[in-house]
């Protein structure tokens, strides 16, 4: 199994969380190694319940079942990691060797491959915004874009129809989630210490703010300092006033009174990863997560304790960054952390993904899509943020840069979907 273990190499240390994953996998391996088959499957299916998304264990389980005979099986598990990685180089595993000598097997994942690499554009361009601005996050209000910016700490706002551009306020660190009621002209706004921020300091590393800020006169209305480590990531609102708060350095949400003005206290996910994107239900009734390592989990507010992570029998939910909800059966997720960057719309079934619709994909190979926003039927998202062009966080590669470009799509859920 050569190529899953060059795989296992870079990503298993960083992703195992505990060690009842970590004992799977060495048993599996063991089982592997000693050519116990069965074993080895049956041991990857359990570990693929404590992590549906790692794309290790579905390709050791798509070994699994062609070593077993389990030609479909094996064929299905490898269309799921193709989703996520469409340049997977699976035909030179001898482990396939029986599933590839089927012609129809072959051409068909060759297919599905080229289906999920190919660039698809379903948006267009709303507004570019010149200068050299690490864009990480937006809201609209009417013909303003209201951003925010990694490297400098700002909170901008770029009027579309003069084209001019207007400093809000300075953070302490890099600016990244913000969000406003719709009626409302403040803003809230999340800020931490990280090395891509321009006056980085070490010994602040994770500090962060919450901010609340005026946005006709820049003014800071509101300074919440987080007691604990984090990065702030995004942040929904919900019509109570709650600010429900994602932290990627330890899984848990910060929830914090607006009324009150105080940090109300935290959900911990104690069997998540890094959390990133968050958006609550219309209902208001359930708080949506996307797990950057692990998929997406669906919290009950009133019972936060009562969750569940999304299932997906056909594509792997991992490297989620944006996540909107849309209504009860479709969430809107940026994934940046799979091979060939893309904005996918999400049908769910309960809490099964029944289907997917792929709207951009593979737009902006050298940067990233981060976030955005529902208004009136269009989702507005920032589609390539420099996060890649570093070198070694601190240094922004500044040539490199882009525009950052700012996509617009339509929303068609029903019988109208795209593929």
């Amino acid at each position: 199994m050569r190529n899953a273990i060059s795989i296992i190499t870079c990503c298993l240390v960083i992703n195992v969380q505990g060690q009842s994953l970590k004992q799977l996998f060495d048993q599996s391996m063991d089982m592997y190694k000693a050519k116990e088959y069965e074993s080895f499957e049956s041991l990857t299916e359990q570990a693929l319940t404590l992590h549906p998304s790692h794309p290790t264990l579905w390709y050791h389980l798509a070994a699994a079942k062609a070593l077993n005979g389990k030609s479909e099986e094996s064929f299905r598990a490898l269309e799921n990691l193709l989703f996520w990685n469409p340049k997977l180089d699976y035909d030179s595993d001898t482990d396939f060797e029986n599933l590839l000598s089927s012609v129809g097997y072959r051409d068909s994942l060759a297919t599905y491959a080229q289906r999920f690499a190919s660039v698809k554009e379903h948006s267009t361009v709303y507004a570019h915004l010149e200068g050299k601005y690490h864009a990480e996050d937006l809201v609209l209000k009417g013909e303003t874009i209201y951003f925010t910016d990694i490297r400098n700490g700002l909170v901008m706002a770029y009027e579309t129809t003069t084209q001019s551009y207007r400093q809000i306020a300075k953070l302490k660190g890099s600016a990244f989630a913000i969000a406003s009621m719709d009626k409302n002209q403040t803003v809230w706004t999340t800020s931490s210490m990280i090395p891509n921020y321009k006056d980085y300091r070490e010994e602040d590393h994770g500090d962060s703010w919450v901010y609340e800020i005026d946005l006709s006169e820049g003014r800071i209305l509101t300074e919440i300092h987080i007691p604990e480590k984090g990065i702030l990531g995004d942040m929904a609102i919900s019509r109570a006033g709650k600010l429900y708060i994602t932290n990627s350095l330890k899984p848990e949400i910060f929830v914090i009174d607006i009324k009150g003005k105080t940090l109300e206290g935290t959900i911990p996910i104690e069997d998540g990863f890094s959390l990133q994107g968050i958006d609550i239900s219309d209902d208001q009734k359930h708080v949506f997560v996307a797990d950057y390592i692990k998929g997406i989990v669906k919290i009950d507010l009133h019972d936060p304790k009562d969750r569940s992570w999304l299932v997906s029998h056909t594509y792997l939910l991992k490297g989620i960054d944006g996540l909107t909800f849309v209504d009860k059966q479709h969430l809107l997720a940026i994934q940046n952390g799979s091979k060939v960057k893309r904005v996918i719309l999400l049908e769910l079934e309960g809490t099964l993904v029944k289907d997917l619709d792929l709207l951009d994909n593979g737009l902006h190979p050298e940067a990233d899509p981060t976030n955005g926003m529902r208004s009136d039927g269009n989702f507005y998202y920032i589609s390539n943020s420099p996060w890649p062009l570093y070198k070694n966080e601190r240094e922004a590669l500044l040539d490199l840069w882009p525009p950052t470009e700012i996509r617009r799509i339509h929303i068609t859920t029903g019988d109208k979907k795209r593929k």
